[in-house]
């Protein structure tokens, strides 16, 4: 992964209130399937083999998903 999508990880693990993460999801233009993998993912410490398997997905493309969430949110941050 790049450096940016690096450090929006980090930025995403380090918010450490459920209203912040939740107030940052509400000021994207995120589908809600798409705010449900950083939920799961950031504060529910799921992989994404797990949350592939939750949504109904392959692996890859929730791991490409993620991927696009982080370029996404790494605006925001």
């Amino acid at each position: 992964m790049g450096e940016e999508t690096q450090k929006t990880r980090k930025k995403l693990k380090d918010i450490s209130s459920v209203e912040e993460f939740n107030d940052l999801l509400e000021r994207t233009m995120l589908s809600t399937e798409e705010k449900q993998i950083l939920i799961l993912y950031y504060k529910e410490q799921k992989t994404l083999t797990y949350i592939a398997d939750f949504l109904g997905m392959s692996e890859i493309i929730v791991k490409r998903k993620h991927k696009k969430l982080l370029m996404k949110i790494g605006k925001l941050l």
